[in-house]
């Protein structure tokens, strides 16, 4: 069962790549286009009263448009249209608006090699700060995203869930490998998830 919910066209299932492995697998519809294509895990219930939430997971995207967000989901996907990705309720999102360069939020990385292979996130979310941190890798030195920043929406109070979104008709994505940590009120109050197909 997947652990993703298909909220707008597109369908959420577990698919098996060439090696045997199973991963959560994202499809558009082939009317996407027409608005845009939402897909979202509902972590709420492994985060609720957290002050710090870390997040792990391997994506797969090509060269389309995509973008997976760690957000409060009360708040998503706002007013988002077609090719506009309204950030209300974003912590922080990635991926790619052009089909060409890699992005964290709006800010253009240049990288072009985290597109049709693995790729690994680790993303710290700092609920007292509203600073997120982020590590991202293809598994190479040269292609390597690291970097502390503001909340893309500092309003946010709470993160509960792990979103993708698209506007294009007929792709596909691959999320896997999830863990999710949550701590409170110190350091040895925490708890960790792993979603495994």
């Amino acid at each position: 069962i997947p652990v993703f919910t298909a909220l707008n066209r597109c369908a959420a299932a577990i698919a098996e790549d060439d090696d045997g492995n199973l991963y959560q697998k994202i499809t558009t519809a082939e009317n996407a286009a027409n608005t845009y294509a939402f897909a979202a895990f509902d972590i709420s219930e492994y985060t609720d009263g957290a002050k710090l939430v870390v997040l792990e997971f391997d994506t797969k995207m090509d060269k389309d448009r995509w973008y997976v967000g760690i957000s409060d989901l009360t708040n998503r996907p706002s007013e988002s249209y077609r090719v506009d990705y309204d950030t209300a309720g974003v912590i922080m999102s990635q991926g790619t608006k052009d089909g060409i360069y890699y992005y964290i939020n709006t800010d253009l990385t240049w990288k072009t090699d985290f597109f049709n292979k693995w790729v690994h996130s680790k993303i710290t979310v700092n609920l007292e700060t509203k600073k997120v941190s982020y590590e991202i890798s293809n598994g190479t030195v040269a292609d390597r995203l690291s970097g502390t920043i503001a909340f893309c929406d500092t309003t946010v109070e709470k993160v509960t869930g792990i979103e993708i979104f698209s506007y294009v008709n007929n792709i596909e994505m691959g999320i896997d490998n999830i863990k999710i940590t949550a701590k409170y009120a110190d350091e040895t109050d925490e708890r960790t998830i792993y979603i495994i197909p």
